[in-house]
Parts: C-alpha cells; sequence; structure tokens
C-alpha cells in the first residue's frame, strides 16, 4: 500500500506520539527497576497514553486532511494506529492490564480511523463547491477539534476499565 503526502504525515505523526510515548516508559522503567520498584504502573500508563494521544488525534488530524484533499485518509489513519502497536506490546506484557482491555482499546481506535477517514471525504464535495479553501480548513479544524473534545470528554466509554 502506497501512502500519498497527506497520509504519510498521518503516519508520521503516530510515529511520533509513539516514540515520545515510548522514550518517556523506557526512562521510567529504567528508574524504577534498579530501585526494586514497579513498573506495572507505569507501564499501564504507557498504554493509556497511546490510546488517549492517539484516539485524540486521528479526528484532529484525520478530518482536515480528508476535507481538504477531497480523499480518504484512511490508509495513514490506519497507520498512525497501528505504528504504536509493538510498544503497547511491550507495555501490556510488563503491566497488569487484561489482554482483552488492549484488544478492546485498540479495536476501537482502528474503527474510529476507519469511520474518521471515511467521513473526511463525505462533506468534502459539498464545501469544495460552495466555500474557500481557507473556509473548508477552518470547519474541517474545527470539526476534527469538536470530535476529539467529544472523545476526551465521553474517553471513560470507548477505553475499557482495565485501562484508565
Amino acid at each position: 500500500m502506497s501512502l500519498n503526502r497527506s497520509s504519510s504525515g498521518l503516519a508520521i505523526a503516530g510515529l511520533v506520539i509513539t516514540a515520545v510515548v515510548a522514550t518517556w516508559w523506557l526512562g521510567t522503567v529504567g528508574l524504577a527497576l534498579p530501585s526494586s520498584g514497579n513498573p506495572e504502573r507505569a507501564s499501564a500508563q504507557a498504554i493509556l497514553a497511546l490510546v488517549l494521544l492517539r484516539g485524540l488525534l486521528l479526528p484532529a488530524f484525520g478530518l482536515p486532511a480528508g476535507l481538504r484533499l477531497a480523499r480518504a485518509t484512511w490508509p495513514g489513519l490506519l497507520t498512525m494506529v497501528a505504528v504504536a502497536w509493538p510498544v503497547v506490546a511491550l507495555a501490556w506484557s510488563a503491566s497488569e492490564v487484561t489482554l482483552h482491555a488492549v484488544l478492546a482499546a485498540e479495536g476501537a481506535l482502528l474503527a474510529l480511523a476507519v469511520v474518521i477517514g471515511a467521513l473526511g471525504t463525505a462533506p468534502a464535495h459539498l464545501a469544495r463547491e460552495r466555500l474557500s479553501a481557507d473556509a473548508t480548513d477552518i470547519m474541517a479544524t474545527v470539526a476534527g477539534l469538536l470530535v476529539a473534545l467529544g472523545l476526551w470528554v465521553t474517553r471513560q466509554h470507548w477505553i475499557p476499565a482495565g485501562l484508565s
């Protein structure tokens, strides 16, 4: 699968998020182990941080990209989700979080990526006919931020109990 320019930007955003959380998690675990500390809490927090960050950034980046380009951005959004899976797997192995909770959260993120990738193109044709490019960008950014805000407010409903 080849990614277009916008999709590769989304994939890079996912990679940056993953790298930041992985660096923090490895540093925290590295400090906890020599002092006979327990890395389980830091590992669970790393999983939660990755789920929350990706869940909030999917609409914030995906809707504007879809509206701007008037084509599906779901390949880049799926890549944004999938790029964190190695870190999620390592953090899960060091935590007490159930596999069911991790798989449910990742499944919710995948579903969100597909839906947002498809939604990004739906209003694009109407918006391009009636609005200027600047107005379309503003509308897409506001829509993405509103969806991200809605996800933040309702996070206890879409993040499994084992992660919160």
